[in-house]
């Protein structure tokens, strides 16, 4: 506040931002030099919850709702081969389309 009274959000998102303790993992791998395999990721939707399941690792996994506005709890990830990752939203969605597209996809398209 004007007076200084008591520390902002953004101070503490800056302090936590700046930590000596924990470093950041940097991922350098240019995508074009990926080895990528077809992940043919597989998701069910129960209630207010997507779970996507791929049989390959499948990197900048997006998830779309289509018609659907609110906000998701992730929409960007990575999947890791036979591993299930839950994703949230908000509201109810009367028969949901959902599209996912993995960075394989993407890179065939332009091919």
């Amino acid at each position: 506040d004007y007076y200084n009274r008591q520390p902002k959000a953004a101070w503490y998102a800056v302090k936590e931002a700046y930590r000596d303790d924990v470093k950041p993992m940097v991922d350098f791998t240019r995508p074009i030099n990926m080895k990528l395999e077809n992940p043919n990721i597989t998701w069910k939707i129960k209630g207010n919850e997507i779970t996507l399941k791929a049989t390959q690792t499948a990197k900048y996994v997006y998830i779309e709702i289509e018609g659907y506005t609110g906000k998701l709890s992730d929409n960007y990830i990575d999947l890791e081969a036979g591993k299930e990752v839950k994703i949230l939203f908000e509201g109810k969605v009367s028969k949901p389309v959902i599209s996912v597209t993995s960075l394989y996809e993407v890179i065939n398209r332009c091919k």
